[in-house]
């Protein structure tokens, strides 16, 4: 009878060790997630901000006669211009979601 208890009470501490394992191994998964998400979202942000960047290179492509063409260094410019302003967006973009991660309220982890 008392190896019975002793071999019940090490099954119930085994248990017990198995659950908090899940619970670590689950957090790592759900931070991971996060990191994923995050950088998908990163990535996003990126494009869209390229998109409405090469909303001007399609003005220009479009065969519109303008006095543009006529300068050799219009097509620099303009590309200068595309190329910082995408990058000055996604740069906003990017401050934009860090604020907005640091304002999330945290979850806390309780034991069971």
């Amino acid at each position: 009878l008392m190896q019975a208890e002793n071999l019940l009470s090490r099954v119930q501490q085994l248990k017990e060790l198995i659950d908090q394992s899940e619970s670590i191994i689950l957090i790592n998964l759900d931070s991971q997630r996060n990191v994923m998400l995050r950088l998908g979202l990163q990535l996003e942000m990126g494009m869209f901000s390229a998109t409405l960047c090469g909303l001007v290179g399609m003005a220009f492509g479009m065969n519109l006669d303008s006095s543009l063409e006529e300068n050799q260094y219009a097509f620099w410019i303009a590309t200068g211009l595309m190329v910082t302003s995408c990058g000055l967006l996604w740069r906003r973009l990017l401050m934009f979601l860090g604020k907005s991660m640091n304002k999330m309220p945290m979850k806390k982890i309780t034991k069971h």
